[in-house]
């Protein structure tokens, strides 16, 4: 599993949670590389032929393929599994999250307090886009809030993950208590 650069707010995690997200890591890897690339010769064998036999033609665009492609087993087995491993993935970090929840708060308030770290400016008039504040992309909540005075709240997820969305480090760092 491919892991994070050093951050101080990358929650350390134990040997079973290191083990877990191994196995989720895994998972995506072999439904990304073994199972979705199936998807493709479904389409060309099973679902373009149907599009043509059905509408006299090809595809003119995603929704028409999408119409028919959604009732085919193959299509349906690759989604779930896809959906699967994010919701596991979400899992595996928030349980992380939650657990290093009082540790990283106060992590987040010592390193608040050090310029070298507390430099980042955001404009608070600046509107947030609704695709960002209302919409939940990838399983990510879209709302950060802080669950009391000086604290902060997970997710966390996407950063223990080893992705490079670092939300909540930021609102941790840039947040007045």
């Amino acid at each position: 599993m491919p892991q994070p650069g050093p951050h101080a707010m990358l929650p350390k995690t134990d040997h079973d949670e290191t083990a877990r997200m191994e196995f989720v890591f895994s998972f995506k890897e072999h439904v990304t590389h073994d199972v979705a690339p199936g998807t493709k010769p479904i389409f060309e064998h099973r679902v373009a032929p149907q599009i043509e036999r059905d509408l006299g033609r090809a595809a003119k665009n995603r929704h028409e393929v999408h119409r028919s492609i959604k009732h085919d087993p193959y299509w349906q087995m690759s989604g779930s599994l896809s959906r699967l491993y994010q919701e596991l993935k979400q899992e595996v970090g928030e349980s992380v999250a939650h657990r290093r929840h009082e540790e990283l708060s106060a992590l987040a308030s010592t390193l608040r307090t050090k310029p070298k770290y507390a430099t980042l400016k955001l404009n608070p008039s600046l509107p947030i886009p609704r695709y960002q504040s209302e919409i939940d992309i990838h399983l990510m909540p879209a709302v950060t809030t802080p669950t009391g005075p000086k604290t902060m709240s997970p997710p966390a997820p996407s950063m223990i993950q080893a992705s490079s969305c670092s939300r909540w480090a930021v609102w941790a760092l840039t947040t007045k208590t």
